[in-house]
């Protein structure tokens, strides 16, 4: 893999952990789903892990390319994810081996009833989940959202402790959960402010995310797929 390849996965947390499931995972192809697939993300994850059999799903096109969907071709879930029953009719179970669900349940009213149908659709794997922390109320207003408030569309807060006991009820071995803080980001804030200066003229709240702490995650698989692994490597 290139250096600009590995600062890409660096730079993005759900990278990171999808990153860390491949590596551990023997199958020649990953099922991804990714839930909030808009902003080039297809192209962007399968450049990143050629071994990635990319599925999306999403409430509508968002800023995708004709590259973008030429990778989505019938692997396109054009779904609400409030109404419960369409997404449950839409997806197979038992089919996917990665989730991947990247600020957007903060986006639902029913983000614990959308998990229990997301973890029916996993195969074996993991999930990784990542949305405003709570704390993010009480943060300053910013362009390009700081406060959870600056994003019309946030409809609901969700905190760490009800997202991972959904999944635990599900049967998930959470595997890390927290504060989702990139230290590459961290260190550096200082640049991101100054290329925001040189390209937008404003400073965007995502400049601040990592040295606030404005998402959390959790990050969690399936028990059945940790007791198969647990007994391959007792062999």
């Amino acid at each position: 893999m290139n250096m600009v390849k590995r600062m890409r996965i660096l730079f993005t947390p759900k990278f990171l952990f999808l990153n860390k499931f491949i590596n551990s995972y023997s199958e020649d192809k990953i099922k991804l789903l990714d839930v909030g697939c808009g902003n080039k993300s297809p192209s962007i994850t399968v450049s990143l892990f050629p071994k990635v059999e990319y599925f999306g799903l999403d409430k509508e096109e968002y800023n995708l390319t004709n590259e973008d969907k030429k990778i989505l071709e019938n692997k396109y879930f054009l779904v609400d994810l409030d109404n419960l029953s369409e997404l449950d009719n839409a997806l197979p179970n038992n089919y996917f081996d990665f989730i991947i669900m990247s600020h957007v349940i903060e986006h639902t009213r029913k983000g614990t009833e959308i998990l229990e149908i997301l973890s029916k659709k996993l195969k074996v794997g993991g999930i990784y989940i990542e949305f405003p922390s709570v704390k993010s109320i009480s943060f300053p207003s910013m362009p390009g959202t700081l406060n959870f408030c600056d994003d019309s569309n946030h409809v609901r807060l969700y905190d760490i402790k009800e997202v991972a006991n959904t999944l635990i009820k599900c049967e998930f071995k959470i595997i890390k959960a927290g504060t989702r803080r990139n230290y590459v980001n961290l260190i550096l804030t200082p640049l991101k402010v100054i290329y925001h200066l040189i390209k937008y003229r404003q400073i965007y709240g995502s400049a601040f995310w990592d040295i606030l702490g404005f998402a959390e995650f959790v990050y969690t698989v399936k028990i059945k797929d940790t007791q198969i692994r647990s007994k391959s490597n007792e062999q």
